[in-house]
């Protein structure tokens, strides 16, 4: 396991600082990762995938 990269990890970048989510596997095959509270621009993010 690694730390953290926060302020106190010494990233002070908005869009590289590490984020928590939330990784659900839907049952038609599709991964939804839930990001509550993202650090720029929105208080929500959800990014979905599915395999081609």
């Amino acid at each position: 396991m690694r730390a953290y990269s926060g302020p106190e990890g010494g990233v002070t970048d908005p869009q590289l600082i590490d984020e928590p989510a939330v990784v659900s596997l839907l049952k038609d095959g599709r991964a939804r990762i839930v990001f509550p509270w993202p650090e720029l621009e929105s208080t929500f993010n959800v990014l979905e995938m599915t395999r081609r």
